[in-house]
C-alpha cells in the first residue's frame, strides 16, 4: 500500500503544469467610455497575468491611426507613449495581447479627450496618420504573427503532454515490474 501511495505521488510530480488561465484586461488608463479632461500622453493597459513581448496596441481616431512614440510591454502592462498630448476628440484603443498561455486576445477601448483650451499643449497628430486600410493591413499582419506564436506555444504544451505521458507509462511499467518481483 505504501508503494502505491509513493507511486501516485511520483506520478503527480511528473505531470507538468499545463493549465494556464487566459489573461484578461483588468484595468486601463483611460478607462472605457471615459472623458479625459487632462492632457493625455500615456495609455496604460493592465492585464491579469504577464503578457508576451509581441503584444501591441493601436490608437484610432475617425478611421486614422494615431502613432505612438513607443509601446512597451512590462510584465502584465502594455504602455504606449505619445511625444505630445492627444487633441480633443474621440479615440479607440485597439489592443492585441498574447498571454503567458499563448492565446491571443483582442479588445477595444473607446474614450474621449475634452481638455480645456488652456490645458492643451500641442497636438499628438503632428505625424501623418495612416489610413484605415493601412491599419487593417497592419492588424492582419499582427494577427498572423500572433497566430504563429500561439502555434509555437501550443507545440510546447504538446511536448509537455507527451513527456508527461511517457513519464506515466514509465512509472506504470516500473510498478508492474516491482509487483511481479514482490
Amino acid at each position: 500500500m505504501k508503494k502505491m501511495v509513493l507511486i501516485m505521488f511520483l506520478i503527480f510530480l511528473c505531470i507538468p503544469s499545463i493549465g494556464h488561465a487566459h489573461s484578461y484586461l483588468s484595468s486601463s488608463n483611460p478607462k472605457a467610455k471615459e472623458i479625459v479632461t487632462e492632457p493625455l500622453e500615456t495609455i496604460t493597459l493592465t492585464f491579469e497575468t504577464k503578457i508576451e513581448k509581441l503584444s501591441t496596441m493601436h490608437l484610432l481616431s475617425t478611421g486614422n491611426e494615431i502613432p505612438f512614440n513607443n509601446i512597451t510591454v512590462k510584465d502584465n502592462q502594455l504602455i504606449g507613449n505619445f511625444s505630445t498630448p492627444l487633441e480633443n476628440g474621440s479615440y479607440t484603443i485597439v489592443w492585441k495581447i498574447v498571454g503567458e498561455d499563448g492565446h491571443p486576445i483582442t479588445g477595444e477601448i473607446p474614450f474621449e479627450v475634452k481638455v480645456a483650451e488652456n490645458n492643451v499643449k500641442t497636438p499628438a497628430q503632428s505625424s501623418t496618420p495612416t489610413t484605415k486600410q493601412d491599419s487593417v493591413e497592419k492588424n492582419t499582419k499582427l494577427e498572423k504573427e500572433g497566430h504563429t506564436s500561439a502555434k509555437n506555444t501550443s507545440s510546447r504544451i504538446l511536448v509537455k503532454i507527451l513527456i508527461a505521458s511517457l513519464g506515466i507509462i514509465l512509472i506504470i511499467s516500473l510498478v508492474l515490474i516491482l509487483k511481479k518481483k514482490g
